[in-house]
């Protein structure tokens, strides 16, 4: 019939009045005001903060269960420590939050609240003075990794963004950010001959990789990171620090010592640490001390001056202390 061909002319111009363009379709974008809660880190200043909010699938998905983001997560970022306002479309979220503002933190996996990580890059150089000399070829059985810098994150794990209009005031979303690294403090007290070495480095074992975000977890894989230690020439004694996400459970924990000396020899003096270690899991400084006395051998007399930076061949050195 002719009104039936007239009605279907009319329905696309009936359509785009209604919506002139897909997007407009959509729910209207809420105010949302984001704060970082800093009370237990009051003297933190990051440069950067970076949000992720993850949508949850409002279809068959619990808050329980391991795959809730439906579409990816919206990424936003803040200069400001205290946080600021962002527009989010009306809808459950998970979010989290960290400071992103060091060339040595690293995240991956960031599609999925439950698989973003940070982590740091692996490392083949010793540190310090001794930063241009590799690792000895089958040092360890856990990769070298280099420490992370400061990191702090916060998350939420269930938010509902309501339609703008809805109530009279601004949505908020609070972020409590916490410490997720520890600090590392490493003393040798009795050094022998400590006057003829030109380089001392050291290494922990048994430490974690990576930190899980959004799930407040520790990655399972275990490295070790590199100590950077220091001494007076007068002195006897060294000391060192380094960071790491932290220490992985039921793992040995093995101090490892890098020293040359003024001819360019280098030694290794490993040390098992994992019941002082383990005795402070928890702590967010780890101190490890080595007391007994350790005794550097001579270093040769050398001719036309100078002190040797690389080295051919380590030496691993044994010794009898009970820990």
């Amino acid at each position: 019939m002719i009104w039936r061909k007239e009605i279907w002319m009319l329905l696309p111009l009936i359509i785009l009045s209604g919506c002139r363009h897909k997007d407009l379709c959509y729910p209207a974008a809420s105010t949302l005001v984001v704060t970082f809660d800093w009370t237990e880190e009051p003297e933190v200043i990051p440069k950067n903060i970076t949000t992720f909010f993850y949508p949850i699938d409002t279809e068959g998905c619990s808050i329980d269960t391991e795959r809730c983001s439906a579409r990816d997560p919206i990424r936003w970022d803040f200069s400001n420590r205290e946080g600021g306002e962002v527009r989010l479309t009306p809808g459950r979220y998970r979010v989290l939050a960290f400071n992103n503002d060091s060339e040595v933190l690293r995240y991956r996996e960031e599609q999925r609240y439950e698989t973003i990580e940070s982590f740091t890059g692996a490392t083949l150089t010793l540190n310090g003075m001794l930063s241009g000399v590799r690792y000895p070829r089958g040092d360890a059985d856990e990769p070298h990794q280099f420490p992370p810098d400061p990191f702090y994150a916060g998350r939420v794990d269930y938010l509902r963004v309501e339609p703008a209009g809805s109530n009279t005031s601004l949505q908020q979303v609070v972020l409590i950010m916490k410490r997720e690294y520890i600090d590392i403090d490493v003393e040798i007290a009795h050094i022998g001959n400590l006057s003829q070495a030109v380089g001392i480095t050291a290494s922990l074992t048994g430490l974690a990789g990576g930190y899980f975000i959004g799930l407040d977890k520790l990655a399972k894989r275990s490295v070790s990171v590199p100590i950077e230690m220091k001494w007076a020439k007068e002195g006897d004694a060294a000391y060192g620090s380094s960071t790491a996400y932290g220490i992985q459970d039921e793992m040995e924990h093995t101090l490892t010592l890098y020293v040359v000396m003024q001819d360019g020899k280098g030694y290794i003096y490993t040390f098992d640490v994992t019941k002082q270690v383990i005795d402070q899991e928890g702590k967010k400084v780890i101190r490890v001390v080595i007391d007994e006395e350790i005794k550097l051998p001579e270093a040769e007399p050398q001719s036309g001056g100078g002190w040797h930076v690389e080295v051919d061949e380590w030496t691993n050195v044994y010794l009898d202390i009970k820990m």
